[in-house]
């Protein structure tokens, strides 16, 4: 029983792990099309 508690555990945590890096993964590819395509460059800060 515990040792099964572990297992489903880890494979959780395992597909966790994989849902976060391909989300991460898509973030870095739409920043990366936005920066591309932004004319003024890295600037998205509002100036105060």
């Amino acid at each position: 029983m515990l040792f099964n508690d572990i297992v489903c555990k880890n494979i959780l945590n395992l597909k966790n792990q994989q849902v976060n890096e391909h989300r991460n993964a898509n973030v870095d590819n739409f920043l990366r099309i936005i920066f591309v395509y932004n004319p003024r460059g890295s600037n998205f800060m509002p100036s105060n």
